[in-house]
């Protein structure tokens, strides 16, 4: 564990410092302007077992799914992930029978899917690389968002109607 290389990155609405591993590695560090480097620094310095150990994690995982994508791949790939997306949403809510006001598909950096308010669901593109199991449970997480717009244990209950598995799914997913 040598001196560790790390990007700043200023943020106007930071508070404080915050240290993220990027999924090739990369350490980015996010600051206020009020922080030296000097402070930064020094957190790096003593964090510097943890941000080794986050990084051996990111470096380990399936490098396919969290390879750099281009806006041609949202381009190429969009369509497939509405059609699929569209197919599974009729399926299982086909047993939950949630009204549903829109369905599309996005291009996010850190989600698989959101659900709003107004009862709009969005995935993203990428779940047409995921294996099947686990856009049903996505899917299925997200229509129970039409319900439950929290993490409660009814919500958890919700989903566990149709897919019983969802604990093991759910830690399986955070790995893509």
């Amino acid at each position: 564990m040598g001196d560790l290389q790390y990007s700043i990155k200023i943020h106007a609405r930071a508070r404080g410092v915050k240290i993220s591993i990027h999924a090739d590695g990369h350490i980015v560090v996010t600051k206020s302007r009020r922080v030296s480097d000097a402070k930064v620094a020094e957190l790096v310095h003593t964090k510097k077992e943890w941000i080794f150990e986050k990084q051996q994690e990111m470096l380990s995982r399936p490098k396919k799914y969290l390879a750099h994508y281009t806006k041609e791949d949202f381009l190429q790939y969009k369509k497939d992930a509405l059609i699929l997306a569209t197919k599974k949403v009729a399926q299982w809510n086909a047993i939950y029978q949630f009204p549903i006001q829109n369905i599309s598909i996005r291009n996010q950096a850190t989600r698989w899917g959101s659900c709003t308010k107004h009862r709009s669901i969005q995935f993203n593109y990428k779940i047409v690389f995921l294996p099947e199991y686990l856009v049903d449970y996505l899917v299925v997480h997200e229509l129970c968002h039409l319900k439950q717009m929290n993490h409660s244990q009814d919500f958890w209950d919700l989903v566990g109607k149709t897919i019983p598995e969802y604990k093991t799914y759910r830690k399986e997913l955070q790995l893509y």
